[in-house]
């Protein structure tokens, strides 16, 4: 065995009557023995991949950034120019070669990770006691802004689907039902980024568009198990429905209860001022990708579990701003840009000429007026001034990584 190299690991296993054969996940470089086929090795080729993007998403983004312009943005056009539309289009052999089937499926795997712990970060940064001291001008902003473009939105765009396709009416009811509810949806954590970005965050109206951001997203989380549980009992049974019900609520009081006191327990055990222990970190790590895994297999989206897990989190002390500090930077500084790329990847501009179905495109641009409207109304009345509210609906109504994360969760569930 002392000799052996990995070219030599190549056995084939006999499986129901079909030979696989095994291919190392890393490679012995441009020296082995078939130094041109390095790239059936994933390894190898994730490095490649991501050496790629991150470089092309580097190009753009210097030239983009003078605009003042997101790298949020440069990211997807990394993406997309990688994607069918460019490289695949123009040069199918090399995209056949770097972004294999086989790799993509990789890159979707690590897609989820980073927004399951993106998602964590966001209950772990997030501050509870602000709905707690949100008064009724934030409550009334924060939940008229989601509920009522939301459910006005889904039932004129499920009304107009049924009548222009009574062939597949419960396809097209779904296809309005979900881009109108995701774009309906406000997101705490787009909205924060981009008051950070506005440095606007500590000002009276940050303060105000970050409390209604948190309260809308609460109750947005809530419509939206709603609605998942209302597919379940339309595609299964309502007995199905109240299990994964019922399944769901346990592993929720389950993280509330069991695992926040566990958190409090390694709390105590680290001495004020000292950092906490990997171990702990590395505890609460695991603990966040079986929150996860549990979750999605009793009905509950994968990263609702970590999410919840990252608003038991304590905020204000040490476990927290250690967690953000061991996780942050490969969050926003890896696995985020590489979500964004992926999303951009996934997209096909080739395919605008067939164009989505006018319905669709109707209820999102009239229910994004509205979403507009149901921002500055109830601002307006409780007398924020004109320019103020104005802003404050436009912010509350902006659309970032959560939607872009969704949207490529359900591309890829499809």
């Amino acid at each position: 065995m002392g000799d052996s190299s990995l070219s030599d690991l190549k056995p084939e296993y006999r499986v129901d009557g079909s030979c696989w054969k095994f291919v190392p996940v890393i490679s012995e470089g441009l020296f082995n023995q078939r130094p041109g086929d390095i790239f059936r090795h994933h390894l190898i080729l994730l490095q490649l991949q991501l050496a790629v993007i991150f470089t092309l998403a580097a190009i753009i983004h210097f030239f983009l950034g003078r605009f003042y312009l997101p790298r949020l943005i440069s990211e997807v056009l990394a993406g997309v120019i990688l994607g069918p539309t460019v490289l695949g289009r123009f040069f199918p052999d090399i995209s056949a070669v770097l972004f294999s089937e086989q790799s993509v499926k990789v890159l979707a795997t690590l897609t989820r990770f980073g927004y399951l712990f993106f998602m964590f970060l966001i209950g772990v940064k997030m501050d509870v006691n602000l709905i707690k001291k949100s008064g009724k001008r934030e409550w009334t902003i924060g939940t008229m802004v989601m509920l009522f473009p939301l459910l006005v939105t889904v039932m004129i765009g499920r009304h107009i689907s049924i009548v222009v396709d009574k062939v597949d009416a419960q396809s097209a009811q779904y296809e309005v039902s979900f881009f109108t509810g995701v774009l309906m949806l406000t997101s705490f954590p787009v909205v924060a980024i981009l008051l950070m970005q506005l440095k606007i965050i500590n000002s009276e109206l940050g303060h105000l568009t970050l409390s209604s951001a948190l309260i809308s997203d609460m109750v947005s989380l809530v419509m939206v198990n709603i609605g998942n549980y209302r597919v379940i009992m339309l595609l299964a049974s309502l007995r199905v429905a109240l299990k994964s019900l019922f399944l769901v609520a346990v592993l929720i009081v389950f993280i509330v209860t069991v695992l926040q006191q566990m958190l409090y327990w390694i709390i105590r055990k680290t001495p004020e001022g000292k950092p906490v222990k990997d171990a702990y970190i590395f505890f609460v790590v695991i603990a966040l990708l079986v929150v996860a895994i549990v979750g999605e297999n009793v009905g509950l989206q994968y990263m609702y579990g970590p999410f919840i897990l990252g608003l038991t989190v304590p905020t204000g002390h040490p476990l927290a701003s250690t967690l953000i500090e061991k996780l942050d930077t490969i969050v926003s500084g890896w696995m985020l840009p590489l979500m964004s790329t992926y999303c951009g990847y996934r997209s096909n501009l080739w395919n605008l000429n067939r164009l989505p179905p006018y319905w669709i495109m109707f209820a999102v641009t009239f229910g994004f007026f509205l979403k507009v409207a149901c921002g500055f109304i109830p601002a307006f009345c409780f007398k924020v001034p004109c320019k103020d509210a104005t802003a404050l609906a436009l912010m509350l109504a902006a659309k970032g990584i959560v939607e872009l994360g969704t949207f490529a969760t359900n591309a890829d569930k499809q």
